[in-house]
C-alpha cells in the first residue's frame, strides 16, 4: 500500500499536465520532468491611447515616447500624471521643453530651489506642469505632470 500511494505522488503532476493540455481554453503546459510543470506567462496589460485622453495637445513628446502609466493624482485639482521611456538624452529633453513650452505660450516657473532634471511650467488655463526627466540607464524616464489638465 505505501509503494502505491509513492507511484501516485509521483504521476500526479503528469496527469495534471494531462488535463490541463486536454482544455482548448487553457494554454498547452509541458512537464519537463514528473515534477516539474512549465509556467505560462501572460504578457503585461496594453498602455492604450485612450489613457492619455487628459493630455493637453499643445504639450509636447518626444516622438520615440513610450508611455507606461497614465494617472489621475488628485480629483479636486484634476492633476494627472503621465510617465514614459525615450532614447533622447536628458540635455535634449529639457533643452526642447524649455524653447516649445515657451513658444506654446506657458511662462517657466521660478523655483527658490531648483532641483536638477525639472522644470515647471504654468499657463493656457492649467495650473502647474511638472516636466522631470530622470536617467535609467540607457534610456530616460519622462514624467508629465498637469494639474487642471482638461485634454484641450
Amino acid at each position: 500500500m505505501k509503494n502505491s500511494r509513492v507511484i501516485w505522488t509521483m504521476a500526479a503532476p503528469i496527469l495534471l499536465v494531462t488535463a490541463c493540455s486536454d482544455d482548448p481554453k487553457q494554454p498547452e503546459a509541458v512537464a519537463n520532468g514528473p515534477l516539474e510543470i512549465s509556467k505560462v506567462e501572460s504578457p503585461p496589460p496594453a498602455f492604450l491611447p485612450k489613457d492619455m485622453d487628459w493630455m493637453p495637445k499643445d504639450i509636447w513628446l518626444p516622438a520615440d515616447f513610450e508611455p507606461t502609466q497614465s494617472q489621475k493624482m488628485n480629483p479636486m485639482a484634476e492633476t494627472y500624471l503621465l510617465r514614459g521611456n525615450t532614447q533622447t538624452s536628458a540635455a535634449d529633453l529639457l533643452a526642447a521643453y524649455n524653447d516649445r513650452m515657451i513658444a506654446a505660450g506657458y511662462e517657466l516657473f521660478p523655483v527658490e530651489e531648483p532641483k536638477p532634471g525639472m522644470m515647471m511650467f504654468r499657463g493656457n488655463g492649467h495650473g502647474m506642469v511638472i516636466i522631470d526627466v530622470k536617467d535609467d540607464g540607457i534610456k530616460r524616464v519622462l514624467v508629465v505632470s498637469v494639474e487642471n489638465a482638461t485634454g484641450n
